[in-house]
């Protein structure tokens, strides 16, 4: 480290704990500053008065000390920007409605069983019936079957029908689920037949 005279002292050099010590480095941004740790004495390179070392120990300690106001202020600013995202989202599919509907189209021809689920989801959430069926489950009832409608042997427009409907009663879960085509789903309709 090297010390200089006061009345040398110029804006490359910085007043530290009552001497002078030589600036490494180019701009302000990134200027090192060498000298004595106010904390543990130690000859470093210094920011703030203090080297890392310190600082990052005062930092652990007061974040250990006022963890429930940390977290607490960190909730509020994520909850803050979820609303912020919230309210952007709301306001562009408000604005571009044919866009937004466009999009959800696009998805759900591309990912029918995304649908199905959610679809499925949504009516046993509406009559109270209890379970959820997710993509992972559909795609595995429908391997099990080999991708064929269990009333008439029929590939296309598979969909997942409850073997004991939830308008009498039937649970949506896995174990209450069979694949039918469009037109034998329709067919069936609220009747308790198992194609299984």
């Amino acid at each position: 480290m090297e010390t200089l005279p006061r009345q040398k002292e110029n804006s490359r050099n910085v007043l530290a704990f009552g001497r002078v010590t030589k600036v490494h480095g180019g701009t302000s941004m990134d200027r090192i500053i060498t000298g004595a740790c106010r904390k543990c004495g130690k000859e470093k390179k210094i920011n703030n008065y203090c080297c890392n070392d310190c600082l990052n120990e005062y930092a652990r300690n007061y974040y250990n000390s006022h963890i429930e106001e940390a977290r607490r202020k960190r909730k509020t600013a994520n909850l803050k920007v979820i609303d912020y995202i919230r309210e952007r989202a709301r306001n562009w599919h408000k604005a571009h409605p044919s866009k937004d509907a466009e999009y959800h189209k696009k998805y759900y021809d591309a990912h029918p069983e995304k649908m199905q689920q959610k679809n499925a989801n949504y009516k046993a959430k509406k009559k109270k019936s209890g379970g959820v069926i997710t993509a992972k489950d559909w795609t595995d009832i429908l391997e099990k079957y080999d991708k064929k409608c269990l009333c008439c042997g029929s590939r296309e427009k598979l969909e997942m029908d409850h073997v004991v409907p939830l308008s009498i009663g039937g649970s949506n879960t896995k174990d209450n689920i069979q694949p039918l085509c469009r037109s034998c789903n329709a067919r069936k309709g609220r009747k308790n037949i198992d194609y299984r």
